[in-house]
């Protein structure tokens, strides 16, 4: 996981900034004001990590799940944490399996 938040970092600085400060003035309702900026980080992510791509594709039914809860939940994101430690989990074994198939 750490080595797709580097590869994110490195090539999407930008956009991840530009999200957090809408998140962090928007923190009610950040989910809809936030949208484009949440799109072009998301398309900057692809863009640079194949990692990601990888990770999303094996993990499609814990982003999924994840994503639902963080929709249903934006005023206590904290109630998703089973989610993102799934989400996490699934997105370690995959690009471990992953590199011991190189």
């Amino acid at each position: 996981m750490e080595s797709i938040l580097d590869e994110v970092s490195l090539n999407c600085a930008n956009q991840i900034q530009d999200f957090y400060e809408c998140v962090e003035t928007n923190q009610t309702d950040w989910k809809f004001k936030c949208s484009d900026l949440e799109t072009a980080l998301s398309k900057c992510s692809e863009k640079y990590s194949k990692k990601l791509l990888l990770a999303r594709s094996k993990c499609q039914t814990f982003v999924n799940n994840y994503e639902t809860c963080i929709k249903s939940n934006q005023s206590d994101p904290q109630v998703c944490i089973n989610q993102l430690k799934d989400l996490y989990n699934c997105t370690n074994d995959a690009l471990e399996s992953d590199s011991k198939k190189q």
